[in-house]
């Protein structure tokens, strides 16, 4: 996937007015730290439910308190995540349509595979 993005950012570079890069860029850099911050919550809070789950009956009541109390500022913090990547989302919206007045139908699908590709390779 790599390849086909260093290709889609030469051909968005190649035909696409300097800001209408710009935004492609900033996108594509917003999409990869969003999903990024999304699996980072995600596996740290199946780490904490884990602790949680395996406490022994006898844990102490300060154990117990601590690991619910991160639990709950984790999905606190997921909740706030999965809105920018909603946010992300829409912007890749208005990033396709800039791009569909400048790349040919057999490109713009590049591009929509490429974005697709990121977000299921970082979460593999």
């Amino acid at each position: 996937n790599g390849a086909l993005g260093e290709e889609v950012e030469t051909l968005v570079q190649a035909v696409c007015k300097p800001n209408e890069v710009d935004k492609f860029r900033m996108f594509i850099g917003d999409l990869d730290k969003v999903v990024s911050l999304l699996l980072s919550l995600s596996s740290r809070l199946v780490r904490v439910e884990s602790a949680l789950d395996s406490l022994s009956p006898d844990a102490s009541h300060h154990e117990r308190l601590t690991l619910t109390e991160k639990k709950k500022l984790l999905l606190g913090q997921l909740g706030e995540a999965q809105e920018l990547k909603e946010h992300v989302d829409r912007r890749e919206q208005a990033v396709c349509q800039v791009l569909a007045r400048c790349l040919t139908p057999e490109q713009l699908r590049d591009y929509s595979h490429f974005v697709k590709m990121k977000a299921a390779l970082l979460v593999e």
